[in-house]
């Protein structure tokens, strides 16, 4: 039976992280997503003033860092998981939500430096809380190889109804 590195489960991880530092370039800076998402939004909503339509633009993009903060932490969730099996659902949701706020302290800072984005403690906010929901999910989405989300095998050892007079 091969041996996984230790590395292993937090590839997702990494590779997530990529992702949400290029979602903190300036290719995704407020001006560049109003280009193709104000056109959808106008004609999901024709009727809305150009204020309403921004304020949904707005919303949409806090949004966004809400699920790229949750996504990062049930990942994380799950390496902690794979990686230290037996652990108590707090020992692997501390370091996670930890992981989780360092990358977004670190995104909103390199945003500050970023002449045409800023970055925000209120978004490093967002981004944790983003963190805490996916967290909240991350025991129901993640199964555990052992334990109640593991799954029986067809024919395999059932409990006894009845047995031992209880």
């Amino acid at each position: 039976m091969a041996t996984r590195s230790a590395l292993t489960p937090w590839i997702p991880v990494i590779l997530w992280i990529a992702v949400i530092v290029g979602l903190g370039s300036s290719a995704f800076q407020h001006d560049q997503t109003s280009r193709f998402i104000g056109p959808i939004l106008r004609w999901l909503f024709p009727d809305w003033s150009d204020a309403r339509i921004a304020g949904l633009h707005g919303l949409l993009r806090k949004s966004a860092h809400l699920m790229e903060y949750a996504i990062a932490a049930v990942l994380a969730y799950r390496a902690r998981q794979l990686g230290a099996r037996g652990r108590s659902r707090a020992a692997l949701a501390l370091p996670a939500l930890g992981l989780v706020a360092c990358v977004a302290l670190a995104d909103e800072g390199r945003q500050a430096t970023i002449e045409s984005r800023t970055g925000s403690p209120r978004d490093v906010a967002l981004d944790v809380t983003g963190g805490v929901l996916g967290l909240g999910a991350a025991p129901f989405i993640v199964r555990r190889r052992n334990g109640s989300g593991a799954r029986r095998e067809p024919g395999g050892p059932r409990e006894r109804r009845g047995a031992g007079g209880g």
